[in-house]
C-alpha cells in the first residue's frame, strides 16, 4: 500500500512539473503560495521536510527490491550463494501442479537452522484448507532441499478463501 502511495505522489509531482515546464499559470501561482506558506509556518515546513526525507529514504532502502542472496556453503576458496529469486522460482515450480491457488506471494528468511518461508495465497471455493496447506508445505520444503540443497526450517502457509460466507 505504501508503494502505491509513493508512486501516486511521484506521478502527481511529475505532472506538476510538466505543467510548470509548459507554462501553465495556475501551478506556478499555487507553487508560489505553497512556498510562502512554508516560509511563514516553519514547524510545518520542518515536519513536511522530515516526512519527505523518510519517504525518499524508504524508496532507496526498500528491502523487497534488494538482491539478497542466501549462503549455501563456505569453502576454503570461496562461498556458494543462491539468489532469493532462484528460490522463489523453485517455490513457483513446486506449486505449479496445485489447482485453485491464486494471488501467491512468498517471504523468505534465512535462519541458522534453515530457511523460514512464509507462503501467502488465496484458495478457490471448495478447496480443503488443511490438505492444501499440507501439500504446499510438503512440496516446497522437499523441492528446495532437493534442488538447492538448503534445509527448510518451516513453511508457514497463510491462505485466504475466496467468496467465504455466500
Amino acid at each position: 500500500m505504501l508503494r502505491k502511495i509513493r508512486g501516486l505522489l511521484l506521478i502527481i509531482f511529475a505532472v506538476w512539473l510538466m505543467l510548470l515546464a509548459t507554462g501553465w499559470d495556475l501551478p506556478y501561482q499555487f507553487s508560489i503560495k505553497i512556498i510562502q506558506w512554508f516560509r511563514d509556518n516553519t514547524y510545518y515546513s520542518a515536519a513536511s521536510a522530515f516526512i519527505v526525507l523518510i519517504l525518499g529514504s524508504s524508496l532507496i532502502w526498500d528491502r523487497r527490491f534488494s538482491r539478497r542472496k542466501i549462503q549455501l556453503q563456505k569453502m576454503e576458496v570461496g562461498e556458494v550463494r543462491i539468489t532469493l529469486a532462484a528460490i522463489e522460482d523453485i517455490i513457483e515450480q513446486s506449486i505449479s501442479g496445485l489447482r485453485g491457488l491464486s494471488e501467491i506471494r512468498t517471504r523468505i528468511k534465512q535462519e541458522t537452522e534453515g530457511l523460514e518461508i512464509k507462503f501467502y495465497c488465496r484458495l478457490d471455493d471448495g478447496r480443503d484448507l488443511n490438505s492444501m496447506s499440507g501439500k504446499i508445505q510438503e512440496r516446497i520444503s522437499q523441492d528446495i532441499e532437493k534442488y538447492a540443497g538448503i534445509k527448510v526450517k518451516e513453511v508457514k502457509v497463510l491462505a485466504k478463501l475466496k467468496n467465504v460466507g455466500r
